[in-house]
């Protein structure tokens, strides 16, 4: 039985990863980042700690439904062979890691590696108080029923222009 480890890379640079995110990005043997756009990307690159990326999947997608299918699907396939580590910016709202929760099968274990969430890192460069906002993806959002008057922070805002 294999695992797929994410880990959480905050939307910053390397300064923001914990000291698990760092060994464990270290140490993965197969290693998959959502987007090469992330700033850690550069920090492996200077270490020749090799990585893809499920940037391709994106232009080929047509929606973001399809986008977290073959997210889903390409990660299952790839832990179906080894240990894997999966870096996202905030794993509580990224819809690849909700999506990979509920499709899994029993044959893979999915561990997930706390760090600075993308709400935690917004709050504080806003110096806004950790209570009484909203937090949603974008996609979410369409759904969400919110009133003007309260603090919202949207994330994972996609585009393919």
């Amino acid at each position: 039985m294999f695992t797929i480890t994410v880990a959480t890379l905050s939307t910053g640079d390397d300064a923001l990863l914990t000291r698990e995110a760092v060994e464990a990005l270290t140490q993965a043997t197969t290693r998959v980042l959502r987007t090469g756009r992330h700033p850690v990307a550069a920090w492996l690159t200077e270490r020749d700690l090799s990585f893809e990326t499920l940037d391709s999947l994106y232009d080929a997608s047509e929606d973001f439904d399809a986008f977290n299918r073959a997210a889903v699907e390409r990660l299952l396939r790839l832990a179906a062979q080894s240990d894997v580590l999966y870096a996202v910016a905030d794993p509580a709202v990224d819809a690849t890691v909700a999506a990979l929760r509920a499709q899994r099968t029993g044959s893979v274990t999915l561990k997930t590696l706390p760090g600075v969430s993308h709400a935690d890192r917004c709050l504080v460069l806003l110096d806004l108080p950790a209570e009484g906002y909203r937090l949603y993806a974008a996609e979410a959002f369409r759904s969400a029923r919110v009133s003007p008057g309260e603090p919202l922070l949207l994330c994972e805002l996609h585009s393919q222009a």
